[in-house]
């Protein structure tokens, strides 16, 4: 087993979506303490590691909203117990939710000439890094 530091980032990502987004199944996955994998994530990131997998998940939410288009089975697909909760989760880390960010999607994908609301915008938000 290689060691934590030397994944890539492709293999980082993996191991986030196969521990179910929980620091605890990574650092299990990964063959070393919780503390080690602390650590190791805020050497390279300055993250904790639940910090870096919930930006990781949220990346993923959109992702697959664009595709499924469908609120409820993104945020029961992602482990989120409450579809309320996964929505405040989205829209503070984009800036909209999950339904007015489909709207804003859309409207990118018509062109920006024909947009009608130029204020829906997600905010700029931090990617889940490179390790």
């Amino acid at each position: 087993m290689a060691r934590a530091d030397d994944y890539s980032l492709e293999q980082w990502r993996e191991l986030g979506l196969k521990s179910a987004y929980s620091a605890e199944l990574l650092s299990h996955r990964l063959k070393i303490s919780r503390r080690q994998l602390e650590r190791t994530l805020q050497k390279r990131l300055a993250l904790s590691p639940q910090a870096w997998l919930n930006e990781l998940r949220l990346v993923e939410a959109a992702k697959l909203l664009k595709i499924h288009r469908l609120v409820k089975w993104v945020a029961v697909e992602l482990g989120f117990k409450q579809v309320s909760h996964f929505s405040l989760k989205f829209k503070l880390f984009y800036g909209l939710s999950p339904s007015r960010y489909l709207a804003w999607c859309d409207r990118e994908a018509i062109g920006p000439d024909l947009q009608s609301n130029q204020n829906c915008y997600p905010k700029k938000h931090i990617s889940p890094g490179k390790l």
